[in-house]
């Protein structure tokens, strides 16, 4: 469970206590769209939807320019960041410096995870692979035909391109996600066993959701679960089974605690070069505290726009995340007197 642990904020205690001396700090990761252009049009992929426009900051054709994603990497490393995350948006190796980007990255020595969905992998980019921490291949499903009917393309699953990064990257922990709604759900067991076929490190099953927070999953979840308990029983120390049950929990957007303290802990840029304090609040308008086309990164995170957001956020504002219980253990972290802390 270590991967998706809510516990590893614990691993930064220096700025847990940045934290409950009220300072600001550096998010320990930063993730980076590099483009919003992607070679699928996914059914259920929010922000490229025309039916989602009000109060989104989001174009197809955007990528954050080499030059400038270079030099920002410089700027995150000279900052303090550890690890980078490259996703999208669209899809990064469509980028057009994304062989510049993993090299630069490799220079910098910043620990780094890719989201791609594995289909613009050529061969050239394989070796230089070989330093990822991580790559996640967005698949959800386990045919091709579910696969090119959900992720609206020609292509198939990029099975071949999986084995060889398997295989030449031995260091790099390789996992599958399954991103579940009603024209896939009934794949969730065999998926679980294509990827273990497949032999990849792990796979991690999340629920659709609109920006609104809909559920769309509400009328087929009895059915769903009885795959997913299947799944889970396919796991071993070798092949491991995450987000099953609590993604849907995750949805109600129960927030039973006060304060977002997560977003010290990561930044989100994308790629019109926009900053935001989380994955989730990414490309909607309201959240902006920043853009990097027009600051270096120190500048726009330690900005006026960022602290009044800090001063006035609410989260009845925050659309439904992964990261409750996170933020449940931050904010009892940050009480002043906790009652019978030496009763353990």
């Amino acid at each position: 469970m270590d991967i998706y642990s809510p516990f590893k904020v614990l691993h930064h205690s220096d700025k847990i206590k940045l934290l409950k001396q009220n300072k600001l700090q550096i998010p320990a990761q930063v993730q980076i769209d590099v483009t919003n252009v992607c070679n699928h049009n996914c059914s259920y992929c929010v922000h490229r939807s025309n039916k989602v426009n009000v109060g989104v900051d989001f174009e197809k054709t955007q990528f954050i320019k080499t030059e400038r994603l270079l030099k920002l990497l410089e700027e995150l490393k000279e900052a303090g960041v550890k690890a980078v995350l490259l996703q999208g948006g669209g899809e990064p190796f469509l980028h057009p410096g994304i062989i510049e980007t993993i090299k630069k990255i490799d220079d910098l020595g910043l620990e780094y995870g890719i989201i791609t969905n594995g289909t613009a992998i050529k061969d050239k980019h394989i070796p230089l692979l070989k330093n990822a921490s991580w790559i996640r291949f967005s698949v959800d499903a386990a045919s091709d035909e579910t696969y090119k009917k959900v992720q609206v393309t020609n292509n198939n699953i990029p099975k071949e391109t999986i084995k060889k990064i398997k295989e030449t990257c031995s260091k790099t922990i390789i996992g599958l996600s399954f991103l579940t709604k009603p024209e896939n759900f009934q794949e969730a067991y065999s998926f679980a066993l294509m990827a273990k076929n497949l032999a990849v490190n792990n796979i991690r099953y999340s629920i659709v959701q609109t920006l609104k927070g809909n559920d769309i999953m509400e009328l087929y979840y009895e059915e769903y679960f009885k795959l997913l308990e299947k799944a889970a029983k396919l796991k071993t120390e070798s092949f491991r089974v995450f987000g099953l049950k609590d993604r849907r929990e995750a949805l109600k957007n129960n927030k039973n605690y006060p304060k977002c303290y997560y977003q010290h802990f990561v930044g989100s840029i994308a790629a019109n070069g926009n900053l935001y304090l989380c994955c989730w609040t990414k490309n909607i308008t309201k959240f902006n505290i920043g853009n990097i086309n027009n600051q270096n990164f120190k500048e726009a995170w330690f900005g006026e726009k960022r602290k009044e957001h800090l001063t006035n956020h609410d989260l009845k504002e925050c659309p439904p995340c992964w990261f409750d219980e996170t933020n449940k253990l931050l904010n009892y972290l940050m009480k002043k007197d906790p009652e019978h802390v030496n009763f353990v």
